[in-house]
């Protein structure tokens, strides 16, 4: 079950969501679903990445921007996730596994413009191993995927996210 106060965050700060959402208590404020989507669908199209949409939060939020019109890319691990992400939210697949930096660059040359970078995707793995797992370059997984990864994602696309016109976003959930 999506933690709905995270969702609003996510979609406040990519800017589709009203003020009054954002002012938020610590409890959290609901803003009927029927308002959320009339909301996300009155501001301009935009075209937004979104890291991890192939389950959680980068799920939920990617199917409810794909619903109000936004030309949405599901990032994902490997293509049978995104080609599954892009299937549930009506977004595009495209393959980007943030555990491998060439796979990173690979995707950052498709991208021919960006209105909203959301860097989603994470994991918690190796809390127990006895030998850390390696990203193909070398760093400890999680490090690597949650932190490493999306820093060069973002580093290749800021010049294309800061020309793309009015507003551009960077959210990091």
């Amino acid at each position: 079950e999506l933690d709905r106060r995270d969702l609003l965050l996510t979609l406040g700060a990519a800017g589709l969501l009203p003020l009054r959402a954002l002012a938020a208590s610590p409890e959290g404020t609901v803003v009927p679903q029927a308002e959320l989507f009339e909301t996300a669908a009155k501001v301009a199209k935009r075209r937004i990445i979104v890291t991890g949409a192939n389950s959680g939060v980068g799920l939920e939020g990617a199917k409810i921007l794909a619903k109000a019109g936004h030309d949405v890319v599901c990032a994902c691990r490997n293509q049978a996730k995104a080609d599954a992400a892009a299937s549930a939210t009506g977004g595009t697949a495209a393959v980007c596994d943030l555990a491998d930096l060439s796979s990173v660059r690979s995707f950052a040359k498709t991208v021919s413009n960006v209105d909203v970078l959301v860097l989603n995707a994470g994991l918690a793995l190796n809390t127990k191993d006895a030998q850390p797992t390696r990203t193909k370059d070398g760093f400890e997984l999680t490090i690597g995927t949650n932190h490493l990864g999306h820093f060069l994602l973002y580093n290749l696309l800021e010049d294309k996210l800061v020309k793309s016109g009015e507003h551009p976003r960077l959210v990091v959930t």
